[in-house]
């Protein structure tokens, strides 16, 4: 897959079946949306290409300044699209000059001009153009004047809920991981770098890998998680084969010692034996994958107890896991 930031750099000229939008999580909406961009691409002889935009229009519009929108940050939104049938990714700065371009200069400068444009694919809601200006109906105007042609695909519906970015934020926001993975078709992963923590976990028995993730990056509701855990440095500590690691994972603050700061942090299952050189993981990149909500995060009366719920939180992974080897993984509690 090509990847061209910029349109100052002039594409090599081929006629292209374009796919437009931000496609933050690359959800089962937009693999759908680009599955078919690459079957009508290969079936007219043309490029399959993406046109999305660094950052994505809600980071910019967001009341929070965009800090923790993002479902997928720009290396993993490439990653996902890399895995897809996209032969070609074409990254705008979604700048203001970009931002105040009316939907005639995008169809003729941007679609025509610059993407060699003959067929674009868009959810059957698309507008173009400075405060979406131009319906689906503008935009048909505006392919048969600079010639194009629009196929519009219906938006898909999962249990009567609409398959957005918007609807997976929700999810995440509210503490669940179920929902949003049957929208994403992969479990909401967090990926950052391991490190040092404040040694709770290890002076509790239960040590934990406390990671730090993209600022723009959404961070799910605040609660006690059975995820996965993997990365470079855990697969050579450990073996590839016992990685993904099975993880109580932690997410928010920690009421029992008085920290309302939030934080990620993941006791690693079955990692290392006692009798092994525990795990060194700090500087390293490790991503957790989150696979149902254990319970909300709560404010235990003393050390003790909270030592025997962690406790209990870990039994708690290991028999998901146990029983994800034999098809299920669960449900996110309530």
């Amino acid at each position: 897959m090509r990847v061209t930031r910029g349109l100052e750099t002039t594409l090599p000229s081929i006629d292209r079946a374009v796919a437009v939008g931000g496609f933050d999580g690359v959800h089962i909406g937009h693999q759908f949306l680009i599955r078919r961009t690459c079957d009508e691409a290969a079936s007219r002889g043309l490029e399959a290409a993406v046109f999305t935009f660094e950052p994505v229009p809600q980071e910019v519009f967001s009341s929070s300044n965009g800090r923790g929108m993002r479902l997928t940050v720009e290396e993993e939104q490439l990653e996902l699209l890399a895995k897809l049938c996209v032969q070609h990714v074409v990254v705008a700065d979604f700048d203001e000059q970009f931002r105040r371009m009316s939907a005639e200069e995008f169809a003729r400068d941007i679609l025509v001009g610059h993407l060699q444009t003959k067929l674009l694919i868009a959810a059957e809601e698309h507008t173009l153009g400075h405060n979406a200006e131009a319906d689906v109906n503008a935009i048909r105007a505006l392919g048969d004047k600079y010639g194009f042609s629009v196929l519009l695909l219906p938006r898909l519906r999962m249990d009567d809920v609409r398959v957005s970015s918007t609807s997976v934020r929700e999810y995440l926001w509210n503490g669940h991981a179920k929902e949003p993975a049957a929208l994403l078709a992969r479990h909401y992963s967090l990926r950052g770098t391991v490190v040092a923590g404040h040694s709770t976990g290890r002076v509790l028995g239960f040590p934990t890998v406390n990671l730090e993730v993209a600022p723009n990056k959404l961070i799910p509701g605040a609660a006690v998680y059975a995820g996965l855990a993997d990365g470079p440095a855990l697969r050579e500590q450990i073996g590839p084969a016992g990685v993904p690691c099975p993880a109580a994972i932690n997410i928010g603050p920690q009421p029992t010692f008085g920290r309302t700061k939030g934080m990620i942090e993941a006791h690693i299952i079955g990692g290392r034996s006692a009798t092994e050189k525990p795990l060194d993981l700090v500087g390293t990149t490790v991503e957790l994958s989150l696979v149902c909500r254990l319970r909300f995060i709560e404010r235990f009366a003393d050390v003790e107890a909270l030592r025997s719920q962690i406790g209990a939180d870990v039994e708690a992974v290991r028999s998901i896991f146990e029983g994800g080897r034999r098809g299920s993984y669960g449900t996110d509690n309530t």
